[in-house]
């Protein structure tokens, strides 16, 4: 009987442990085949605010925009002939006056000492070959640089004032050096004044010396039309270098550029939210649009104007203004 209860308790302990294993065994096989359900993760890919523009069509000219400056050629400068005092002062800054006008008369410190005897001088005629000088215009003009009063005593071959020829105006062109191939003696421009008003002129012929501080060439430019300004002013000046017509144009901030300006790019829209890069050839330029040479767009060609700056070659963006709504 002791034999037989041994074997009794044996046989429990290895079906326990058998059970213990099927359990686990379980367990892990129901686990496995339990779907997890793990929320799905979602990123939010972020879009560039855009506006877009057309392509658009113009006459373009290829402008250089240069600066002048006005004087006048013609001056003839009054010297006093002899020392004396100024007993005659007829004239002043700003008056214009005709040849031959008496402007100055002039006594030696003799004649002026003879007071008492200057009418017998005058009726002998002695005073004008001795120390009564009359000064009359050599030209016509416009009195300028004076600053002699009457009475006043001045030295033998001193400025008395200047006569400027108003009819003689010119202005001087500064050309730097890069355009040097593209400018001429005889060749058009136009001048912008102080008032906005524009007026005609050609390069009259070019300056033997370039100016040291800026490095320019300096052209002589005659006003086509007469016109009055003082001497010293500056103006813009622009000359036409190229006139193109109908050309396809973008504004400037559409178009892109590398550091270099060696290439240049605009973004253009393949559908509502997708932006690529097309590299393009530019032409000529001005203060607003750019001139696009290749390639060609239709007008139906949506191309970024603001916002493009920094997108790369493959951009979702979301659009704020379409062209039609400008």
């Amino acid at each position: 009987m002791n034999i037989i209860t041994g074997t009794g308790k044996m046989n429990s302990g290895i079906s326990n442990k058998y059970f213990i294993l099927f359990s686990l065994f379980l367990f892990f096989l129901i686990n496995g085949c339990v779907k997890k359900n793990n929320p799905e993760v979602t990123t939010v890919v972020p879009k560039a605010n855009v506006v877009v523009t057309s392509i658009d069509r113009e006459n373009l000219n290829d402008t250089i925009y240069l600066t002048a400056s006005s004087f006048y050629n013609n001056k003839t400068i009054v010297i006093a002939p002899i020392s004396g005092y100024l007993s005659e002062v007829n004239v002043s800054n700003g008056l214009n006056i005709s040849k031959n006008y008496k402007v100055f008369e002039i006594l030696t410190k003799e004649y002026n000492a003879l007071k008492s005897s200057k009418d017998i001088l005058d009726s002998l005629n002695i005073g004008k070959r001795t120390g009564k000088i009359e000064l009359q215009a050599p030209s016509s003009g416009q009195i300028s640089d004076m600053t002699t009063l009457q009475g006043q005593f001045v030295q033998e071959g001193s400025a008395l004032c200047t006569i400027i020829d108003m009819s003689s105006l010119l202005f001087k062109l500064y050309v730097p050096l890069q355009y040097k191939s593209d400018i001429r003696t005889g060749m058009h421009c136009s001048l912008i004044m102080p008032d906005g008003k524009i007026i005609d002129g050609y390069l009259k012929n070019m300056l033997a010396k370039t100016e040291l501080n800026s490095q320019t060439e300096v052209y002589f430019l005659r006003p086509a039309s007469s016109t009055k300004i003082p001497e010293g002013v500056n103006v813009k000046a622009f000359i036409v270098k190229q006139k193109k017509s109908d050309s396809q144009v973008l504004p400037k901030n559409a178009v892109l550029s590398n550091e270099t300006l060696s290439e240049y790019w605009i973004m253009k829209m393949i559908n509502d939210s997708t932006a690529v890069k097309v590299p393009v050839i530019t032409g000529i330029a001005n203060q607003n649009v750019v001139e696009i040479k290749e390639p060609q767009f239709s007008p139906e060609d949506r191309i970024i104007i603001s916002g493009n700056y920094g997108l790369p070659d493959t951009a979702l963006v979301n659009i704020t203004v379409e062209p039609d709504e400008k």
